[in-house]
């Protein structure tokens, strides 16, 4: 398993943040996972041709699915920081994890403010086991988890303008 740390800012309170990655049902998350990890796979089949190797060619159907677990410990106005184990599963993509085990580490930067880092194991595909396959698969990876947690930041900053309008 090869590790791999992202980083990002969103402008959720952390009990809020919480709440919504570890109640809801994870199903929500489903449609930011999938673009995800398409553009992901995207960028790291225009990087193995770029080094010479090939993909598989075979097409299967495309699946993504994440498991979040509740911090260990109540979040509230006193807590600093949250951890929440996941695993993200993905199967059909040619160059993103089929496994990423890891945590999100929620930190309070202020009032209206939470940093998320993502940090994990990986397991690539089969086919980027090799040195230079390992290459492309952490950056594979770090691309897929940075525009999941691009998409999660826009979507709460949208769901804050909403909020503000009603």
């Amino acid at each position: 398993m090869k590790p791999i740390v992202v980083r990002a800012m969103v402008a959720c309170r952390l009990e809020d943040l919480t709440d919504m990655l570890t109640r809801q049902p994870s199903t929500w998350m489903e449609p930011f996972l999938r673009i995800a990890a398409h553009l992901g796979d995207t960028q790291g089949t225009a990087l193995a041709l770029k080094i010479g190797r090939r993909p598989p060619a075979t097409e299967l159907p495309r699946r993504v699915h994440i498991a979040v677990r509740p911090a260990n410990h109540k979040v509230g106005a006193a807590t600093a920081r949250a951890v929440l184990p996941f695993r993200w599963h993905t199967d059909g993509y040619h160059t993103v994890f089929a496994l990423l085990d890891g945590r999100m580490v929620l930190r309070r930067e202020d009032e209206a403010r939470t940093s998320i880092v993502i940090e994990g194991a990986l397991d690539p595909p089969k086919w980027l086991e090799d040195l230079a396959g390992s290459v492309i698969a952490r950056r594979t990876a770090s691309e897929t988890v940075a525009r999941f947690l691009g998409s999660l930041e826009a979507a709460i900053a949208e769901m804050g303008r909403m909020a503000q309008t009603i």
